[in-house]
């Protein structure tokens, strides 16, 4: 189950990293915006030239180059998802059978994200069954602690995003903060990327559902990471050993 740690360590985590993750989250935003045909020259202020009708078209047209560059490169990448060959057709069977029909979008959204916004991250969990489950997570909402040595280890994870209140119904923004060994939760009424107003919540199990049973097994360490020069994706798996 999640448990409680220092509520000020966290607070400092997000006091250190918040700046850096608002600029982040700004250029992800623009970036999906492109990849969605809504481009910078659609909010322009038009030129008033009402003494030139000849002159007085608005020809801001979008172009989707970004968008359709991105398509390109998840259908050329993950057409064909990765197989896993562990050297034993049976193990392979099970591998491919577990991954599920979903294994080839959940590849396409991790290439699709991790061109806007520079890294993707992936959720995985065990289900009440016992059975492996995955989904891939929006960006904006990770912020990745890496260790300061020169192997740059990910340490932590923290995670925020916009919910209800299971007490009240009002609108919150819950924190998440994981390690290798627990994950500690907190809320806050604003929406602000800071650590002013976090609270630490005392009820948890409404947090994510059908997750008591699954150990709270929880990896976000498979980075997609966008190289700018060469517009190609590169995988990345940090070290990190997470408790069952």
């Amino acid at each position: 189950m999640p448990q409680i740690m220092s509520i000020d360590i966290v607070k400092e985590l997000i006091k250190s990293c918040s700046v850096g993750h608002r600029r982040f989250i700004r250029e992800s935003k623009a970036a999906e915006r492109y990849y969605e045909n809504k481009n910078d020259i659609l909010y322009g202020v038009r030129k008033s030239r009402e003494n030139d009708p000849l002159r007085n078209a608005d020809n801001r047209i979008p172009r989707n180059f970004h968008g359709l560059l991105v398509n390109q490169k998840a259908a050329y990448m993950f057409s064909a998802p990765p197989l896993f060959d562990v050297g034993n057709e049976t193990v392979n069977k099970q591998i491919a059978d577990m991954l599920g029909d979903k294994y080839a979008k959940v590849c396409k959204d991790l290439c699709i994200k991790a061109s806007n916004c520079r890294v993707a991250w992936l959720h995985y969990w065990k289900g009440d069954a016992g059975n492996w489950k995955y989904g891939t997570i929006d960006p904006k909402q990770i912020i990745p602690v890496y260790s300061t040595d020169l192997d740059r280890q990910l340490d932590a994870v923290l995670r925020n995003y916009k919910t209800r209140d299971a007490v009240d119904g009002k609108v919150i923004y819950v924190w998440e903060y994981w390690t290798a060994e627990r994950c500690c939760v907190y809320k806050k009424k604003s929406s602000s990327i800071s650590e002013l107003g976090l609270e630490a919540i005392t009820y948890l199990r409404w947090l994510i559902p059908r997750m008591e049973a699954c150990r709270w097994l929880m990896t976000l360490n498979m980075a997609l990471e966008k190289c700018h020069l060469y517009h190609s994706t590169t995988i990345t798996f940090p070290r990190m050993t997470w408790s069952t």
